[in-house]
């Protein structure tokens, strides 16, 4: 059977889990008051993961890498990881956004993304 240690430890990682989803939720569902240009598809036939995988953690990594980039021309494609669990960023600004425009809205779609696609391989967020 499990001890309380662990449950109590499962307990408190979950509460967490819990809040920042509905922190992200609470953003997002302002975001999409106000931003027009909010799709997001999820192309479920091209697979799914498991959360806590190695693709998961690639994923991760690699959302985290991209925040951190300047994104000057408004356009990132990176890959990170091996084969199966390779994971690749491809994103494009509106030609309007550069820089911290283009940034907050990479925040946007991957926030939206991550709520709606929450285990699909493969997603895209771009104009309706």
């Amino acid at each position: 059977m499990f001890s309380s240690h662990f449950l109590s430890k499962r307990l408190i990682s979950g509460n967490i889990l819990a809040v920042q989803l509905l922190l992200i939720l609470g953003s997002v569902s302002s975001m999409n008051l106000t931003n027009e240009y909010l799709h997001h598809n999820c192309l479920v036939t091209q697979g799914n993961y498991k959360p806590g995988s190695k693709y998961a953690k690639d994923l991760n990594y690699l959302i985290e890498s991209v925040s951190l980039l300047e994104l000057k021309n408004g356009f990132v494609s990176m890959t990170y990881g091996e084969a199966p669990d390779s994971v690749t960023i491809v994103f494009q600004c509106r030609g309007d956004s550069y820089g911290p425009k283009c940034r907050s809205c990479y925040a946007i779609a991957v926030a939206g993304n991550l709520l709606e696609c929450l285990t699909s391989s493969l997603s895209q967020h771009s104009p309706p």
